[in-house]
């Protein structure tokens, strides 16, 4: 719990219910649960296009890998 505490004082949280995904992206006060279903579709399409190949190698919001 304190270490919840420290990282939403570190996000700037003083409130709930406030939503952080993937560690940058936020939303505060109660959404609608359509609102949450575009953002987290946005921030899917988003991280997937910044994936990028070199060599094999396979770069996305998770780290890298080989592409099999």
């Amino acid at each position: 719990v304190r270490a919840d505490e420290q990282e939403a004082m570190e996000h700037g949280i003083h409130g709930v219910p406030y939503f952080l995904i993937n560690g940058k992206y936020t939303a505060s006060g109660a959404q609608p649960t359509a609102m949450l279903k575009k953002a987290i579709e946005k921030i899917l399409a988003e991280e997937t296009s910044a994936a990028t190949s070199l060599d094999g190698m396979v770069c996305g919001a998770d780290g890298c890998h080989f592409a099999q």
